[in-house]
Order: C-alpha cells, then sequence, then structure tokens
C-alpha cells in the first residue's frame, strides 16, 4: 500500500512518542523561556527609568529605584508541565506602580496630568513576538 508505512514496536511506544519528543525539547523550551523573560524584565525596568515623568519634586520611581527593583521575572512548570513565564510587579505591588505604569495620574502639586510609561504593556509585546520568532 502506498503511503502506509510499518513502525514497529508496541502499541504503547507509539502512544508515548508525543510526550517523550517534548520530554527531549523540555530543558531547552524552559531555557528560551527563561532567557525572555529576563529580557523582558530588562525592558520594562529601561522603559520605566527612560519615559519621561513630571518631577513632583519628592522621590520617584526612578530617584528611589523602589518601582524598577520590583519588577522581577519567574519561570516555572505547572502540574500539566506547561512552561509558564511571568513578569512585572509579582511580589509586591503598590498602587502608584499601576497609576505611572498603566493609568497616568493628575500630580497633586503642579496639577499636570503625569502620563503612564505603559513600560509592562510594551515588554510584554517585545516578549510575546521574541517567544514567536524563536527557532527550536
Amino acid at each position: 500500500m502506498a503511503g502506509v508505512k510499518w513502525i514497529q514496536g508496541s502499541p504503547q511506544r507509539l502512544v508515548s512518542a508525543p510526550s517523550r519528543f517534548v520530554g527531549k525539547f523540555r530543558p531547552r523550551l524552559y531555557a528560551r523561556m527563561k532567557q525572555v523573560i529576563d529580557e523582558a524584565v530588562e525592558d520594562a525596568k529601561r522603559f520605566t527609568a527612560s519615559r519621561p515623568s513630571a518631577k513632583s519634586g519628592k522621590s520617584g520611581r526612578i530617584e528611589t529605584g523602589d518601582m524598577m527593583d520590583a519588577i522581577v521575572g519567574r519561570v516555572y512548570q505547572n502540574a500539566e508541565e506547561s512552561i509558564i513565564g511571568d513578569f512585572g510587579f509579582l511580589d509586591r505591588q503598590e498602587f502608584y506602580f499601576f497609576l505611572q505604569t498603566d493609568e497616568g495620574f493628575r500630580n497633586w502639586r503642579s496639577g499636570e496630568f503625569i502620563e503612564p510609561t505603559f513600560a509592562l504593556r510594551d515588554a510584554a509585546i517585545i516578549a510575546f513576538n521574541k517567544l514567536l520568532d524563536r527557532k527550536f
């Protein structure tokens, strides 16, 4: 018969083939995810530090480094053995982080509206595209 090929071995070996295939690539996939998340953390910190904001007259996200230090990343496997990468304000979330990153706010002293940095959003877009572009 044309197009049919006999595979020697037990039916269990055939059924387990996808798991064995993924098992060989899991360490490489994990390493790639770790690299992308590490780069996303660096991008988010760079965007946070470089995007303009009006000075409020006291220490802010750049002067103290508090907000940038709170940006971290993690890579792990869950119970289903999916490889998951997270980054952002994972361990510490202050309300002003949200305002400066996503919403913007009105400075109480000057009355000026402070634009959000969109640092996490933009870093996530870059990270997602990097994952799609990686060759395995």
